[in-house]
């Protein structure tokens, strides 16, 4: 047989070897079943259909979609909902933050062995007032409030802000409406600062020092969903700040 038979017999032999080692590399591959689907986080709200999905389901108010990224809406609502609770503090309260005949931590009457179905306050869904107490002691003449974050007739949420200001608000906690500035130096504290060392030009209460890691696509899509929401006029007494200018 000639050099050149057995040279084409190898050459033979090597690539079966190789489409044996790729099937191999497939089928053992970590981390993913066949059939399962990937998700690759694109950066531009529409990577993880799942989640869009589940938000869009679980939003609990209609949303106003003209002009809105879908995708981006469906996000934010499961970042709100589902993630964050949001509404856990930027609600009125407990007693409000459900109706009366939805509230999950309850029994439904008149069975007394099933709980209620989820069904939340549309008329207090993230429009703020929550009272958290005397800050920062249990003696102080300050009580702070959830701010409201539903749009105004502006069309932009959280007290009319631009996407920017959201952004640096997530990102830095600051304060655009300055309503707790910081005590003057050497006076007492009174019922509308917060007493040094404290920083009035940052927001106390909300946890923004976590949410500052998030991604920017995230809070977008934060920012999206609540320019979606429908409008709510919260009315706490000695607390303007949460009155909100709704669309006629």
């Amino acid at each position: 047989m000639s050099a050149t038979y057995y040279v084409k017999r190898m050459a033979a032999g090597a690539a079966l070897i190789l489409m044996v080692v790729g099937v191999l590399t497939l089928v053992s591959s970590p981390g993913r079943a066949d059939g399962d689907r990937v998700d690759h986080d694109r950066g531009d709200g529409h990577g993880d259909l799942d989640k869009v999905l589940i938000g869009l389901r679980i939003a609990p108010v209609p949303l106003n979609m003209t002009h809105k990224d879908r995708s981006l809406v469906g996000l934010g609502s499961y970042i709100v909902n589902a993630v964050a609770d949001c509404n856990g503090c930027h609600s009125a309260g407990p007693q409000t933050e459900y109706t009366v005949t939805g509230n999950p931590y309850l029994f439904a009457p008149p069975s007394q062995t099933l709980h209620m179905a989820k069904q939340v306050n549309p008329a207090t869904y993230l429009g703020g007032g929550q009272d958290f107490g005397p800050y920062p002691a249990p003696n102080s003449p300050l009580h702070i409030y959830s701010r409201n974050l539903t749009p105004d007739d502006t069309g932009r949420p959280e007290g009319g802000n631009s996407l920017n200001d959201f952004l640096v608000i997530m990102k830095t906690g600051k304060d655009f409406d300055h309503i707790h500035p910081t005590c003057p130096a050497g006076t007492a504290q009174t019922a509308s600062c917060v007493p040094y060392p404290f920083d009035g030009n940052l927001l106390q209460v909300m946890p923004w020092p976590a949410f500052q890691d998030m991604t920017r696509e995230d809070l977008t899509a934060i920012y999206a969903y609540l320019s979606a929401i429908p409008c709510v006029d919260t009315v706490v007494a000695g607390q303007p700040q949460l009155r909100n200018n709704c669309p006629k």
